[in-house]
């Protein structure tokens, strides 16, 4: 555009020359300063976002400022199921940025679109040895397996060169007892600051180890770091706990807290629940460290067990969900019976058979879980239970999962289900004020895959922030990566 300059004035005193101003009627949104394009270019789809930055120099130079992918990150991290970037942003660059808010997008919308979803298929080898437990971790890059003789490995499913490392290996044996203890069992607490990059494991032994045996809980410390296209793992060993006899029925941890359930016979010669709680990092010369094991007024089978970021615990039963607080055992005499701070009690019809890790956000814990009628609820439930406010199912789908039954794999952010050619995904996001759960279900097709791997499958992990899906071909002991096109 051209502009044009105005003749010196003929007014006494010095002459001027008046600056340009674009008149209202020619003004476009490239005239805007950088901020608002921020603003604007920030609730764009993953395609405008692509498009935008080929339009004109200034759009260009908005795309690469820090200021709009911040923006962007943090509007990934709360509509795409929480999913948490792995490293300070400040380390990262711009095109690291894009990348990891592109895919995210991408994957978002697709769970969105009605349109039919195209899945590429990659494969690679486990480690030497059948795998007796997998883990995808948050973000969809990290996996971690375990053998049956309790070695444990992490894999790099970004990698082109998918390969195992060691993490670490607790052994077969207890050195200090010299008893024979595999430690094939375990679950996992991530940082909620820092992604999967930094994690803990806690593992203990599966079943009831004979009268007057030990048996040990360890917890490790895993730390990734990158280098260039290549990643280093370490495990390293932060606590142990031994007890004699205990039949552990599930373990949880926290950044400093431990809880367990454990079966333990009565007088009356039936048996009881009890819940273990310990500050497992807390200083020996520290006296708010504690060690409690209080008997739950539950009488009910309990499927599964979890320890929020904000130190709630939530319990599963056969048909009710129980939430404590850990302060609820600061001052808890030990052997006293505890009640929960909050229950959620199912008809009797009904029966919990999973419960994802709840999850708080805004003031409530989030409860995502499956009941046995093919039903899949997600309901909000408050954490201040003082006035005893009563929970609100957002939403709640039935489900045809065919002859396969319940969903194979269950996460906070979708379920899935595999059939002989396709698999049923059905993810779930709630409205911003929090009244309402939308569910959509896709019916994914199968990529043409070798013969021989059709006769067995397993779903491991479903990461619907990024549009992943594996599978474990267990008669081949190989993982199979399924990702959105």
């Amino acid at each position: 555009m051209l502009t044009r300059i105005a003749p010196p004035s003929h007014a006494k005193g010095p002459s001027r020359t008046r600056r340009h101003q674009v008149p209202s009627s020619q003004k476009t949104i490239s005239t805007l300063p950088p901020e608002l394009l921020c603003e604007i270019f920030k609730h764009l789809d993953s395609h405008g976002l692509s498009a935008v930055k080929l339009t004109c120099k200034m759009f260009y130079n908005t795309t690469r400022s820090w200021q709009l992918w911040y923006k962007l990150v943090e509007s990934c991290e709360s509509i795409c199921g929480g999913s948490k970037i792995n490293e300070p942003m400040e380390r990262l660059t711009i095109l690291d940025l894009e990348r990891w808010v592109v895919r995210r997008l991408r994957a978002y919308e697709s769970w969105l679109s009605d349109a039919p979803l195209a899945l590429r298929a990659r494969q690679f080898q486990c480690s030497k040895g059948a795998t007796s437990g997998t883990e995808l971790l948050p973000g969809g890059r990290w996996l971690l397996t375990n053998t049956p003789y309790g070695q444990y490995f992490i894999y790099d499913l970004d990698s082109p060169h998918t390969e195992p490392q060691l993490l670490f290996d607790p052994g077969e044996c207890d050195e200090e007892d010299k008893t024979r203890d595999m430690l094939t069992c375990f679950s996992t607490w991530v940082n909620p600051s820092r992604g999967a990059l930094s994690f803990r494991v806690v593992v203990w032994r599966r079943g009831t180890p004979s009268r007057g045996r030990v048996t040990r809980t360890q917890i490790y410390e895993v730390i990734l770091e990158e280098d260039g296209q290549k990643f280093r793992s370490t495990g390293a060993p932060l606590y142990t706990l031994r007890t004699y006899g205990k039949n552990r029925r599930h373990i949880a941890i926290s950044d400093k807290h431990l809880a367990e359930i454990w079966t333990v016979k009565s007088r009356e010669g039936g048996y009881r629940l009890v819940l273990f709680v310990r500050w497992y990092l807390a200083d020996e010369r520290d006296n708010s460290r504690y060690e409690v094991r209080a008997e739950l007024v539950t009488t009910g089978i309990l499927h599964h067990i979890h320890i929020t970021h904000d130190d709630h615990i939530a319990v599963a039963g056969y048909n009710s969900i129980e939430i404590y607080a850990v302060s609820q055992f600061q001052n808890l005499k030990p052997q006293e019976k505890l009640s929960p701070l909050h229950r959620v009690q199912l008809p009797d019809a009904s029966s919990i058979s999973y419960l994802v890790q709840p999850f708080p956000y805004q003031n409530f814990l989030w409860a995502v879980f499956v009941i046995y009628s093919k039903e899949i609820r997600v309901m909000r439930i408050p954490q201040n239970a003082s006035n005893h406010p009563l929970e609100a199912t957002l939403g709640c789908r039935s489900q045809d999962w065919g002859s396969l039954g319940d969903p194979t794999f269950v996460s906070q952010t979708a379920t899935a289900n595999l059939h002989e050619q396709t698999i049923d995904v059905l993810t779930y996001s709630w409205d911003k004020e929090l009244t309402e759960c939308h569910f959509y279900t896709h019916q994914c097709q199968l990529p043409e895959l070798p013969q021989d791997y059709r006769d067995g499958f397993t779903i491991e992990g479903v990461d619907a922030a990024t549009g992943r899906i594996l599978l474990l071909a267990y008669p081949q002991d190989s993982f199979i990566i399924l990702d959105t096109e």
